[in-house]
């Protein structure tokens, strides 16, 4: 072989094992980083036990290399809620320290290179444990609500706490249901259920300075409806119902109607408007209850005074609203009512008047002094004088009259007699033997008549009869 063909094959046996060097330089594997590649230390108040109580702080944990001279090792620190043994994804990791209540497993995720592998190496865990509730935990704001209003309820700024039931008991230690209840003094209490970060309360929580009263409502204004717009002359100030706008908070306590004639003067109880007079209706309203008062000015709108002040002792208040009573027409008869003449006893009832007209209302009649007046004419059977009084009753647009009075008579009734019939008797028997008709009696029934006599006298008793019949003519 000649010289120059050795140094050729030499050149190609030196570039073929150069080639070979480099093949197993780049296919060298990369090592599985391990446990022992790193130094963990707990995060800060974590115990022996790996728990800590949750205080809303975030739990960091410091992991380093355990060579700190290892300038391949590059890693992160991450956490999880799954341990490696239940093979976290990508996704199961956070890069923040964890400060929820839970169990937290601390990774180094190491940067895969030509020294490493890509994974994430478990190197510790801890236990964040639920705390339990304490005063400093909630927040409470006292104030003293009117009644029937919104009363304060206790809160709290802790993330994670469970849902909080506030308490109300009264000045007897009594759990307040009622959603309204009285005017006096309470004390709060709070309840948690277990939450996220926080177990559930084993009792109830309070503090002294935990109080309120609740206040009477003050009402600041008042309105009434039954008040009429107008009066009428010949009403009735008792027919005027005068009714709360809303009751429950304030009554109307009574109502009185006065009028300015020499001196201020109040309607009695039967009394009636006056036309073309001013009347004043002075309404007393009291505090349905304890629960409420009237405030310092009361707004009483459409009113004579629209603020009013309530009295210091009773803390009722009155309201004026003044009136002119106008004057309605009074109704008329177009025929007046006339006694029946010449009415004698029948033994059936029979009217004592005549109907009436009028123009405006009704006739309307009345028997006797007392009694209400109607619109049927009266009526009487017995023989005797009766009083019928009649008024007209005036329409919406009309007053009523005063009454009027026609003396009415019913008349014995005129008797017409027959002459009694005899019985046959013999001669020699005395008239006790002849029986009369009807209830005639012998004036003398031992007298024994003879064949010549024309006539005996015999009487009709009438002293047991009513006195509706007129014997007078017999007399």
């Amino acid at each position: 072989m000649s010289s120059k063909k050795k140094k050729i094959l030499s050149a190609l046996l030196a570039s073929s094992m150069l080639v070979s060097q480099v093949s197993v330089v780049a296919f060298a594997e990369a090592t599985e980083p391990t446990y022992d590649l790193f130094t963990y230390t707990k995060p800060t108040g974590v115990d022996e036990n790996d728990t800590v109580t949750y205080d809303g702080i975030a739990k960091e944990a410091s992991v380093t290399k355990a060579d700190e001279g290892n300038a391949e090792l590059d890693f992160a620190i991450k956490y999880s809620t799954k341990s490696s043994s239940e093979s976290p994804e990508e996704a199961d990791f956070f890069p923040d320290a964890p400060k929820n209540a839970g169990t937290y497993y601390v990774y180094a995720c190491v940067t895969g290179n030509s020294t490493y592998n890509e994974k994430a190496v478990q190197v510790g865990s801890f236990t964040i444990e639920k705390a339990a509730p304490s005063l400093s935990d909630f927040v409470y704001e006292p104030y003293d609500p009117p009644y029937n209003q919104t009363w304060a309820a206790v809160g709290t700024n802790k993330e994670g706490m469970g849902k909080l039931t506030t308490h109300y008991y009264d000045k007897n230690g009594v759990e307040v249901v009622d959603k309204a209840p009285p005017v006096g003094s309470y004390t709060t209490t709070v309840t948690a259920e277990e939450g996220t970060n926080y177990l559930a309360t084993t009792s109830e929580i309070t503090d002294p300075s935990w109080k309120f009263t609740v206040k009477p409502f003050e009402v600041a204004a008042v309105s009434l409806t039954g008040l009429p717009a107008s009066l009428t002359a010949g009403g009735d100030p008792a027919e005027i119902s005068v009714v709360s706008g809303d009751a429950d908070k304030y009554t109307v306590e009574s109502v009185a109607w006065v009028y300015d004639d020499e001196g201020e003067k109040t309607l009695g109880e039967s009394a009636t408007f006056a036309p073309n007079t001013v009347y004043t209706a002075k309404i007393t309203l009291a505090p349905a209850s304890e629960n409420y008062k009237f405030a310092s000015e009361v707004t009483a709108t459409g009113f004579k005074t629209e603020n009013v002040a309530p009295n210091a002792e009773s803390g009722k208040i009155t309201i004026e609203k003044t009136f002119a009573a106008t004057a309605k027409e009074y109704a008329g008869y177009t025929k007046s009512p006339e006694a029946v003449e010449n009415l004698k006893y029948t033994g059936k009832a029979q009217a004592l008047v005549t109907a009436g007209e009028a123009e405006g209302g009704t006739v309307q009649y009345r028997l006797g002094d007392t009694g209400e007046f109607s619109n049927t004419i009266p009526t009487a059977t017995a023989v005797g004088t009766y009083t019928v009084y009649y008024m007209v009753k005036g329409d919406e647009n009309h007053s009523d009259t005063e009454p009027l009075q026609i003396p009415v008579t019913i008349a014995k009734s005129d008797v017409e007699l027959e002459a009694p019939t005899a019985s046959a008797i013999e001669y020699g028997e005395t008239l006790a033997n002849s029986t009369l008709s009807g209830d005639w009696k012998w004036t003398s029934s031992e007298t024994k008549p003879n064949v010549a006599n024309e006539g005996f006298e015999a009487y009709l008793d009438v002293s047991a009869t009513d006195g509706n019949y007129d014997y007078a003519a017999f007399a």
